[in-house]
């Protein structure tokens, strides 16, 4: 994909009654929609109002199949640690992180303390989560 074809989707596509998704795949139907556009899902999961004096070591996931790099680095320019999420395919998990995320904030819970660290999660061998290889 070209340099400069790349679209950043930080949307989520919402329902504020029930904070369900309304289209859990909006950066894969973005795509669609746009040939030629490369589409990366990143930012959705802090609301603008952080990035305006964002957090120390604000970790944001993004996910696309080209451009990454470039994304990475905007997300390092505006104060975020990047970290990759896979294939623009597991942008509907993002979205559907954010929907999580922002029901629980709506019920004054803080999801901060929601995700272990990987070391407390698998110890020092990420062979536990990963998937078996074929041979």
């Amino acid at each position: 994909m070209p340099a400069g074809r790349t679209l950043i989707d930080c949307t989520n596509a919402l329902d504020h009654r029930d904070f369900t998704l309304t289209n859990p795949a909006t950066a894969e139907s973005l795509a669609q929609a746009l040939p030629g556009v490369n589409v990366v899902k990143a930012f959705n999961l802090a609301p603008d109002s952080a990035w305006r004096n964002p957090p120390a070591n604000l970790g944001v996931p993004f996910c696309g199949d080209a451009d990454l790099e470039t994304v990475a680095e905007l997300i390092k320019d505006v104060g975020g640690v990047p970290v990759p999420a896979g294939a623009l395919s597991r942008a509907k998990l993002l979205e559907a992180t954010a929907a999580l995320a922002i029901g629980i904030w709506a019920t004054g819970g803080d999801v901060r303390s929601t995700f272990v660290s990987v070391t407390d999660a698998v110890g020092d061998s990420l062979d536990a989560i990963r998937p078996a290889r074929s041979a």
